[in-house]
């Protein structure tokens, strides 16, 4: 058996003894229980104290160098090292809680239930905790710049993949009150578009990145490549780290109604669009009056409807199965406002029938 005397100065992965009886995160529960049996009748703190320099350590005011026997010493020093992104670790379920916490504070913002400032503390206090646990597993000593911006970029990008999952979410259910009013919310043949969640979704974008930002700047990560972190994103099976493509993910892949095909293009502050497929509810009218569809067009004040003349319906209009929704409203001469007509020209709203086939299309390289 080893004897030795270890200086706990600079380690963030061992547990030690502090002058209020605290621990510091660090050690391995294997190797905590061993210690504190050797040493739970021996007064091992002496005059001369270190202060405690690091948000890895946890509890405690004071540490100091310590006397004790380990019969594995190397076993405890040992960092294992972090992977590219280090919220898919989830030892004990830390990972999970952490993405859940990010979540919570992501959807707090979007319903207005924490201000700006607020939301940019939690996320930096979220980043601390998530390295204060990945130092006490020993995936790094918590003073590697490398290994603190791997935290950082990570904790960044599944962030920024929740900002926008969670805005999709919020104006869905913002839609949802108008799918009510045609007996839609239950049979989601429907689908709704509003701006305001698209810069909802940018502006917190924009606080994620003040908050790393300030991060990386406190431990010393040198710049965050934020649109690389993006371009390269992992996180891209349903939609990427923007708004549109989200929206297109849900309202194509999932619902199977409607599609939009330029992720890039910005909607005019004010814009809304609602789109159902049914606009009749099935018991109270015929089987082919219940084939039109609607689409609801809202820009600033003004609000435009027209039934869409899906085949086999009775109202008046070109029959299809799919239709551009700029065609749609233009040949009415319902929207004049070139600019709109323009945005709306990206959008494409069509049965679940065809949207259904159209996958299977795509699915089978046809």
């Amino acid at each position: 058996m080893d004897y030795g005397c270890m200086d706990l100065k600079n380690q963030a992965d061992i547990r030690v003894f502090t002058k209020d009886n605290g621990l510091i995160a660090g050690t391995p529960s294997r190797a905590d229980e061993e210690i504190n049996r050797k040493h739970h009748n021996k007064d091992i703190m002496e005059n001369n104290c270190l202060k405690r320099n690091s948000d890895c350590y946890i509890s405690g005011t004071d540490m100091k160098e310590i006397e004790f026997m380990s019969e594995n010493y190397n076993d405890i020093l040992k960092i294992t090292g972090i992977p590219t992104n280090c919220l898919l670790l989830s030892e004990n379920g830390h990972g999970q809680k952490t993405r859940e916490e990010i979540a919570t504070v992501i959807y707090s913002w979007g319903r207005g239930e924490i201000s700006d400032s607020q939301f940019k503390c939690q996320f930096q206090d979220i980043c601390k905790g998530r390295r204060a646990y990945l130092a006490q597993c020993r995936y790094t000593t918590g003073r590697n710049a490398e290994d603190n911006r791997k935290i950082i970029e990570g904790i960044y990008e599944y962030s920024q993949k929740r900002n926008v999952k969670a805005m999709v979410h919020l104006c869905f259910e913002k839609g949802e009150e108008i799918a009510d009013s045609y007996g839609g919310r239950d049979t989601k043949n429907w689908v709704y578009y509003d701006a305001d969640y698209y810069y909802r979704s940018e502006h917190l974008k924009n606080l994620l990145r003040e908050a790393t930002a300030e991060m990386a700047e406190e431990w010393g990560t040198g710049t965050i490549d934020f649109d690389s972190i993006e371009e390269h994103s992992g996180f891209t099976a349903d939609g990427g780290l923007d708004f549109n493509s989200s929206w297109n993910w849900k309202a194509d892949m999932c619902r199977g109604v409607a599609s939009l095909d330029d992720f890039t293009i910005l909607p005019e502050p004010g814009f809304s669009f609602f789109y159902q497929e049914n606009k009749h509810r099935v018991v109270q009218y015929g089987t082919l009056e219940i084939q039109a569809g609607i689409c609801i067009i809202k820009y600033g004040e003004a609000e435009w409807k027209v039934d869409v003349p899906f085949n086999n319906s009775c109202c008046l209009g070109e029959l299809a199965d799919y239709f551009n929704v700029s065609e749609l409203f233009g040949r009415k001469s319902l929207v004049s406002n070139t600019g709109l007509l323009d945005f709306l020209s990206h959008f494409e709203v069509f049965t679940y029938f065809y949207g259904r086939n159209r996958w299977l299309a795509k699915q089978n390289g046809c």
